[in-house]
């Protein structure tokens, strides 16, 4: 059973799963989860932040780690975040 509705974007909806995961369903029917998950997991891999992901067994849902934060809009315009490529620290 899906959890309540946690958000929507251009072209999926995320639900709670519990408070260490999500379902991300898309709603057109037409993605492919397993490759979303595995390009996730080689990025995070290479150091970039990702959320962890793990199998649906659906091609259209990906069952991915709760993270919390601002949304990217709410990052930029607060000045947290730059397009194109994370501040320094420094």
């Amino acid at each position: 059973m899906t959890g309540r509705l946690l958000g929507s974007g251009r072209s999926a909806d995320v639900y709670e799963i519990d408070e260490a995961w999500v379902l991300r369903r898309d709603r057109d029917g037409w993605g492919d989860a397993a490759a979303e998950g595995a390009v996730m997991a080689y990025v995070r891999e290479h150091g970039y932040p990702a959320p962890r992901a793990r199998p649906s067994g659906s091609r259209t849902e990906l069952v991915m780690e709760r993270l919390s934060g601002p949304t990217m809009p709410a990052a930029l315009l607060a000045g947290e975040n730059e397009p194109g490529g994370s501040r320094s620290a420094g």
